[in-house]
């Protein structure tokens, strides 16, 4: 767990794990996992989804933001429905060649070895749904997404709030040093 408040949790998501099961009896995902270490959510263990305010393909990882109670849950769809939340996103690409122009707001871009590391900016925080619509050329396992930011209004207080990973929006200088054997 990143974060707490009355309204909602914010929880890292590893790699490689579904986020909800598929059916009732899946388990190892992320939300079995808070079942398993929330007393809140385990008072909503009979829906399959519940808490989930949006999905994360099991390659992604990052922050996620999951609802905590059923008072705060109409106010928070809405504020996704109206696109009030913005996600900022390091995209790895396994290949080079990039749509010239991506619908989202692009921080930085940039090319190390074979990959191409995109920041972005966007409303959407289902990155089944990013995916499609950036990259549906693309394998999804060539493409990763990496939420290290989440912008939002906390329903509770009304106030706008930052949830971060990291203090910089920005890809960091990376120099690489090799000698001949």
């Amino acid at each position: 767990m990143w974060y707490e408040s009355p309204s909602i949790m914010a929880v890292y998501k590893p790699k490689g794990i579904h986020v909800h099961p598929e059916n009732h009896e899946e388990s190892g995902t992320l939300l079995n996992l808070l079942f398993q270490h929330n007393r809140w959510l385990a008072e909503m263990e009979t829906s399959i989804t519940a808490g989930v305010l949006h999905r994360f393909h099991p390659n992604d990882h990052g922050l996620m933001i999951f609802n905590k109670n059923d008072e705060y849950a109409d106010t928070l769809k809405q504020a996704i429905d109206l696109n009030e939340m913005n996600y900022f996103y390091t995209v790895v690409i396994e290949r080079k060649k990039l749509p010239s122009e991506l619908p989202v707001k692009v921080l930085t871009q940039k090319e190390i070895g074979n990959k191409v590391v995109v920041e972005i900016q966007t409303t959407n925080g289902n990155t089944f749904d990013l995916r499609e619509r950036l990259f549906p050329q693309l394998n999804p396992d060539e493409v990763i997404f990496y939420c290290h930011k989440i912008q939002l209004v906390l329903p509770h207080t009304g106030a706008r709030h930052t949830l971060a990973l990291r203090e910089t929006n920005s890809i960091p200088e990376i120099s690489f040093f090799y000698a001949p054997p």
